[in-house]
């Protein structure tokens, strides 16, 4: 899961703009706190520490891929979310199964990285 969600963050963060700078900067020094299992996706939760750069935007939702994995029929996607110039959360859900304990990533395609 840990691999998925770096490999994620990489393509969702992947602009060429100062802002997408300041969250690749935060992510680098940022903790992911043990990722929460929904039953049809998870959340992972970034612990950003105050000293990290931050810029000015009150809330962003947004960034996106599908994401192909074994034994999972309809696929998944994602987002993130940005709470004060700050990355918060990745969320992961499949679109009609269940989230696989261990998934199995085939494909990740059709990325869309944060608009900022």
């Amino acid at each position: 899961m840990v691999a998925l969600i770096a490999q994620l963050m990489g393509l969702l963060l992947a602009r060429e703009d100062p802002s997408a700078a300041i969250l690749r900067d935060q992510y680098a020094v940022a903790r992911l706190e043990k990722p929460t299992l929904t039953g049809v996706g998870f959340f992972a939760e970034f612990d950003v520490p105050s000293d990290a750069p931050r810029f000015h935007a009150a809330r962003l939702i947004g960034g996106a891929a599908e994401i192909e994995i074994a034994g999972v029929e309809h696929g998944a996607g994602c987002l993130l979310f940005v709470n004060e110039g700050v990355i918060q959360t990745l969320e992961g859900y499949t679109y009609a199964d269940a989230w696989p304990m261990h998934p199995r990533v085939n494909d990740i395609r059709n990325v869309v990285p944060l608009l900022i």
